[in-house]
């Protein structure tokens, strides 16, 4: 089963495998294009789920997903995962009702440094550590190597890793980009994480640098972000993170999108914006 190939018979056969689901009233089952993976939002009885069936781009396993999914729920920061289909890989979670997160639908960057805050130091520890070369290399496809533009900032990514000060992994989301957070219906919006098939334990700078370069930050605003997100994390006790490592992974993330733009067939001019971005903060 891949992506594209779902379709709502197999909505119910994930939903027949889950006890918890299974003496549910199917009433309505809408597909929501994502891209990368399928998901439909379900009515079950009168309560809204999204189930979401794996693609194929991803740091970790599905399971591991699920888990890292639950423990993040568990500090507010990710809908409630409610059911694993290890046969599909499908993953049933509480749908959230709002609006993907921008400044310009009310999550503003403080509300997300403090959404990342807690995700990376009160949540119980995910599965799985990736280190951010480990994370840039995995986009580093044969493909990706062979462009000389990728091929040279990938050199320079690595030495540039080794000025970074050593730190305590924390849980990462990976990829918080506008399209990944959810803006429930408080006034103002609370931020909620969704996708979380690139989450690893990794330097909190690397979800920092994601944020920032999806929002197009410029130097003054990254680092309002980051006093607020170190403001944040100071209550549990975290080290600050540094504007060094900050600018680093601000490279290191652009670079790994370009490389994922790039192995997705995506057009130039977006893997010509992240080059033009990784090499702003590495050379």
């Amino acid at each position: 089963m891949t992506a594209g190939e779902i379709g709502p018979g197999d909505v119910n056969d994930v939903l027949d495998r889950l006890p918890a689901l299974a003496s549910k009233r199917l009433k309505a089952v809408v597909a929501i294009g994502t891209g990368a993976n399928d998901v439909y939002r379900l009515r079950l009885d009168d309560e809204d789920y999204a189930m979401r069936f794996p693609g194929r781009a991803r740091y970790i396993g599905v399971d591991a997903e699920y888990d890292n999914q639950r423990r993040a729920a568990a500090v507010g920061v990710a809908p409630a995962a409610v059911g694993f289909d290890r046969q599909s890989g499908a993953i049933v979670s509480r749908w959230l009702a709002g609006d993907p997160g921008n400044a310009t639908s009310g999550i503003d960057d403080g509300a997300l440094a403090r959404c990342l805050a807690r995700l990376h130091h009160a949540a119980a520890p995910f599965t799985d550590t990736i280190d951010p070369w480990r994370a840039l290399a995995w986009n580093l496809t044969p493909r990706a190597r062979n462009d000389a533009r990728i091929a040279r900032l990938a050199s320079r990514a690595a030495e540039r890793l080794g000025d970074l000060p050593a730190t305590a992994w924390v849980n990462c989301h990976g990829d918080p980009t506008a399209g990944n957070v959810i803006g429930d219906n408080d006034d103002p919006p609370t931020p909620r994480l969704i996708d979380w098939e690139y989450s690893h334990r990794g330097h909190p700078a690397w979800d920092l640098a994601v944020a920032c370069n999806d929002r197009q930050a410029n130097t003054g605003r990254a680092d309002a972000f980051l006093d607020r997100y170190n403001a944040a994390a100071e209550s549990y006790g975290a080290t600050p993170v540094g504007r060094l490592a900050l600018e680093v992974l601000r490279g290191v993330t652009a670079l790994a999108s370009a490389a994922w733009v790039l192995n997705h067939d995506g057009d130039d001019a977006g893997v010509n914006r992240a080059l033009d971005l990784a090499a702003r903060w590495l050379d």
